[in-house]
């Protein structure tokens, strides 16, 4: 790490921290350098890097792995001398049986999708191929990067595919297919490829920052009257950001309001998705529901205790601590009360890094619900409490994105002009 003072007499850019609003001068950086945000904290920008060719390498392997993993059986159920497989897609396919086709549009979106768009848009902006490409075409393509990066979860649906396996493993005997490995290797090649994507010199070789007015800032960027683009981080005085073209808001407009109408409308979600049945049971045309704190129970009474608490922190505790935290976030901000705001920033981003993690749940019972299908044996289908909680989920991370963590450094500022 890099610590980085404003005093530095020679940097290559400034950069608005995104968090606090601190405005640092970044210097030439090493790529084994990170230069944060010396008030909060916070990553600010990482050397550069040129890596076109292991991204380019990485995104070609994730691919070629994700389409393996799409064309073969990956994991197969017996029991009694039945036998059921399943797909990759067929997590997707057995949500529309049962028709719950918008869950099923959100599994193969998180799954596949998604990052297939990612891998694609990676490799094209990393090859010679882009100077082919209208300029707006690889803003587009730019902006799309890191939206999928934000909403793809394929590590999340291999850890799940995995639970689902411990579960199982005392009712039947268990084979993993061709596309199991194969997933297991796209999702390695797939996170190696985000790991090496460098935004600022991504969005460099769209549009040099140089070609740009710059504004000599000290502190912070509200002060000055600037703002710092959320989409590709240049600083300017503009409402709309003359490289991207994204809004620029020196504050997120109505963040507060947003953040607590998307908070109650997961905390109204929660409910039902803890006491409708999120998987139902049928064993010799007997059902049995289950809600998530009944599958915890059943895990633990089987001893297995491990997965029984990831289950429980995942989909009952980390969703409640996350709307409890940015509840109290957004109460802080309006009551403006003084805090320790590093330690309240620190704990905004390790919420929104965990929030998705939530959906894990979900994965499992669409994992069970496509591969244990003995038609007049055993059979698992999917409740309606699967459809509360992904929406639950969605809602939670709209309500993450949507508050912004400048405001909690806001009260600084209020107190100190008041003193």
């Amino acid at each position: 790490m890099l610590n980085l003072l404003d005093k530095c007499w020679k940097y290559r850019l400034q950069v608005v921290c995104h968090l606090c609003d601190h405005v640092s001068n970044v210097p030439e950086l090493n790529e084994n350098q990170v230069a944060v945000c010396r008030v909060c904290g916070g990553h600010v920008v990482e050397g550069a890097k040129h890596d076109d060719e292991k991204v380019i390498a990485f995104a070609t392997t994730a691919s070629i792995l994700l389409l393996c993993s799409l064309l073969f059986e990956l994991i197969s159920f017996s029991r009694q001398g039945l036998v059921q497989s399943m797909g990759l897609m067929d997590v997707s396919l057995v949500m529309v049986k049962h028709q719950y086709e918008p869950l099923g549009a959100l599994m193969a979106a998180t799954i596949t999708m998604l990052p297939a768009s990612l891998l694609l848009f990676a490799f094209f902006l990393h090859t010679p191929l882009r100077k082919l490409l209208p300029t707006s075409l690889q803003i587009f393509m730019t902006k799309a990067i890191f939206f999928c990066k934000d909403w793809s979860m394929p590590e999340i649906f291999l850890v799940a595919v995995l639970v689902s396996l411990v579960k199982i493993t005392s009712l039947a005997d268990i084979g993993m297919g061709l596309s199991f490995w194969a997933y297991i290797g796209f999702v390695v090649f797939f996170l190696l490829t985000m790991l090496n994507i460098h935004r600022q010199n991504l969005w460099d070789s769209i549009s040099h920052h140089s070609k740009y007015p710059q504004y000599p800032t000290r502190g912070r960027a509200i002060d000055s009257d600037v703002g710092g683009c959320h989409t590709c981080d240049l600083i300017t005085k503009e409402s709309e950001c003359p490289r991207c073209h994204s809004a620029v808001h020196t504050r997120n407009p109505q963040s507060v309001q947003k953040t607590l109408a998307w908070l109650a409308t997961a905390f109204m979600l929660y409910i039902p998705a803890n006491i409708a049945p999120i998987l139902i049971t049928v064993f010799l045309n007997s059902p049995e529901p289950s809600t998530i704190i009944g599958g915890v129970a059943v895990l633990i009474e089987h001893g297995s205790y491990p997965i029984a608490i990831v289950i429980f922190v995942a989909s009952v505790m980390l969703p409640l601590a996350k709307m409890a935290a940015f509840a109290l976030f957004c109460w802080v901000v309006t009551k403006q009360k003084n805090i320790c705001r590093l330690s309240f920033t620190q704990i905004y981003m390790i919420a929104e890094f965990l929030g998705k993690w939530s959906m894990i749940d979900v994965y499992v019972v669409a994992v069970l619900a496509a591969l244990v299908q003995l038609s007049g044996m055993m059979e698992i289908v999917p409740g309606v409490g699967a459809v509360y909680f992904s929406l639950m989920v969605i809602a939670s991370m709209i309500a993450a994105h949507s508050f912004d963590p400048k405001l909690l450094w806001d009260l600084e500022q209020k107190y100190a002009d008041k003193e």
